[in-house]
This record gives structure tokens, C-alpha cells and sequence, in this order.
């Protein structure tokens, strides 16, 4: 990415090494190994690290003989930016897997103002040849896949792994959201594998089509391999999340369930004046059982209903009580109607 720095200082040079730049060369080193022991953000750590060391060879090249000038200062900035890039790098290093997973945001956000604070130190060398705009996107395009990817590596191996499911448990009963920020992030997985196989005939993925906010238009069909991959992925995401559900009783915390429920039946089991009872699955690959209750009088399109409607769920999200029914969400791609999801009671409801 800045494969050019090291020639864009314009300063007079000798045999003579600036004190200091020794120092800067053997951070950046230290830099890169120890980024590169970092589990996520690899992307973002990776181009860290080169910058480093772009920044620590263009100063080892282009500031030899200038003792005692204002160069000096500068190099001794640059120098403590170094320090504390480094620094920042061993703890991303040190955290372990889960804490790496769920801090992501935050060390992408650290990444990116180590980032800043390097080419401010750039910028006081004047350095003069710069990325074009063209290319800085397509970069900036590639890490974003490279990161999407890390974090969907990380989310189904905690998925898959029994220890690493123990600790988001025992975090959750240390009072933490460990697990409903995993359910979460379950969703919008299974979210972004649904658009990924849109439009593909070849494998078919349990629920309809996205219909709420969302990419203004769907990924590209992956190839048939691809899309195996995919439908794979679906399932252990399925399976995760319903365990984490067993394990914790954590809901949904996304209460727009568009994708994850459907119906079992072709007709209602039950219904009154308003509304009809309907048999359902959430997580079909782990078949737990839902009820979904169509509001005749709430239809999809009727906003002002809605906006009724959403005050009421708002307050009933709210409500944990042993003797209060559940409540899982809506989906408004089930038909013309809203539907509630709750928990199916085998034994009937309170009338029976």
C-alpha cells in the first residue's frame, strides 16, 4: 500500500544515521510480528504493520546526516508514535479469542487511529507521493471482505465449540451480554447467508427472502460450491444459536424474525375475531417449536396500526415474569398480516 514512502523525502542524506531511527526500525519490526499474532482484524493489523515499517524505512533512508536539525524532533515523535502502536498491538495480542470476537469494533476503531496517528507522522516528513483515490477504495473494499470473513470464522467456531459456548454461559450468568450479543450476531449472519442465496435455485435455505431494512440489493449468487458452503454455514449457525437459547433461555434479541420462523401447517390451528393461531418453527434445523399469531387486523402496509402495535410489543418486550408469556418477535413476511412469535405451550393455553 505504501510502497513509495520510502522515497518521498526530500531531505539531504549522509552516512550518518539520525538518532532515533535505529529505535523507530526495531519498533516497527516488533510491530509487525506482533500483529501478526492477532486473531481478528488481520486485515486491518496486517496494513498497520506495513505502514510501520514503510514509515521506519523511509526514515532509516532519507534522514541520515540531519543531527541536530528540526528532523530530530520530528523522528522523536514519530518514534513515540511507534511506542504506542506497539503497545496497542500487545494488548489486541494478549486478549483471548472471545474477548478479540466481541471487542472487534473497538480494536478496528484503535487499528484505524493508530492509522491516523501514523500518517500524521507521515505528513510532518511531507511526503509526497500518496495513494489515489481509486486505489484507496479497492483497498478499503478488500479489508472489509477480509474482516466480514474473520468475523464470521470466529462467530462459527464459538458456535461449534462446547468450551467456548461454557464461557459465553458463564459470562451471562457473571451478569454480562456475552450471549445476547452472540444471539444477535447469529441473526445477522443468518441474515447476510439468506441475501448471499438469494435468487439461487440449487439450494434452498429455510425462510423467505429479507423484507426489512437492508443492502439496497442482494449479493451476487455465489457458485454452486459456494453456495454449499453457505447453506452449511446456515445450519451449524442454527444449531449454535438454538443451544445458546437451551443454555441461557436468551430470546432473540432482533425482534424482526423475517427469514428465521415459518409455518408448519398450511391452515390455523385455532383463531378468534382478530386474529388466527398458526403452528411454527424458529430455527427449523433445531425444530423449536413457536406460535404465531396473525393480527387480521394489523396488516403489513397499515402504518398508523403499526405504530400502535409497536408501543404495545415495546412494553411486552420489556416484561420478564414466569406467569407472562414470552415474547420472540414479529415477521411480516408470513402474508398480508403481522405476525407475533411466542413459545409453543404443548399444553395448550390458559383456557384449557
Amino acid at each position: 500500500m505504501l510502497q513509495h514512502i520510502g522515497v518521498a523525502l526530500g531531505f539531504l542524506q549522509t552516512a550518518v544515521p539520525v538518532a532515533g531511527v535505529p529505535i523507530a526500525a526495531g519498533i516497527a519490526l516488533e510491530i509487525v510480528k506482533t500483529c501478526q499474532e492477532v486473531a481478528q482484524q488481520k486485515g486491518l493489523a496486517k496494513s498497520l504493520g506495513e505502514k510501520c515499517t514503510a514509515l521506519a524505512n523511509a526514515l532509516q533512508d532519507e534522514s541520515s546526516g540531519l543531527e541536530g536539525t528540526a528532523l530530530q524532533t520530528r523522528i522523536d515523535e514519530v518514534v513515540d508514535v511507534l511506542k504506542n502502536t506497539l503497545k496497542c498491538a500487545r494488548r489486541w495480542r494478549n486478549q483471548n479469542l472471545i474477548t478479540q470476537w466481541f471487542r472487534r469494533i473497538d480494536m478496528a476503531r484503535e487499528i484505524e487511529q493508530c492509522h491516523r496517528n501514523l500518517d500524521n507522522a507521515i505528513k510532518e516528513f511531507e511526503l509526497r507521493n500518496q495513494i489515489s483515490i481509486q486505489r484507496e477504495q479497492k483497498d478499503a473494499r478488500e479489508e472489509n471482505t477480509v474482516l466480514h470473513m474473520e468475523s464470521r470464522e470466529i462467530l462459527l467456531k464459538i458456535f461449534e465449540s462446547q468450551v467456548e459456548m461454557q464461557r459465553i454461559v458463564t459470562l451471562h450468568q457473571a451478569g454480562q451480554p456475552a450471549a445476547r450479543d452472540l444471539m444477535k450476531n447469529g441473526q445477522e449472519m443468518l441474515r447476510e447467508i439468506r441475501l448471499e442465496l438469494q435468487g439461487s435455485s440449487q439450494v434452498v435455505v429455510t425462510g423467505a427472502e429479507h423484507s426489512g431494512p437492508g443492502p439496497s440489493s442482494a449479493p451476487s449468487p455465489p457458485s454452486a460450491p459456494n453456495r454449499q458452503v453457505a447453506a452449511q454455514q446456515y445450519r451449524e449457525v442454527q444449531r449454535g444459536m438454538a443451544m445458546l437459547h437451551r443454555m441461557t433461555a436468551i430470546l432473540p434479541p432482533n425482534k424482526i424474525l423475517n427469514g428465521e420462523v415459518r409455518r408448519m401447517d398450511n391452515l390455523a390451528i385455532a383463531g378468534g375475531s382478530s386474529s388466527d393461531i398458526w403452528r411454527g418453527l424458529w430455527l427449523e434445523a433445531e425444530k423449536l417449536k413457536v406460535a404465531l399469531k396473525g393480527m387480521r387486523s394489523i396488516r403489513i402496509d397499515a402504518e398508523g396500526a403499526q405504530k400502535r402495535f409497536v408501543r404495545e410489543i415495546e412494553v411486552w418486550s420489556r416484561l420478564n415474569n414466569g406467569h407472562i408469556l414470552q415474547f420472540y418477535g414479529i415477521a411480516t413476511d408470513l402474508g398480508p398480516h403481522i405476525h407475533i412469535v411466542s413459545p409453543w405451550l404443548e399444553n395448550g393455553g390458559v383456557l384449557e
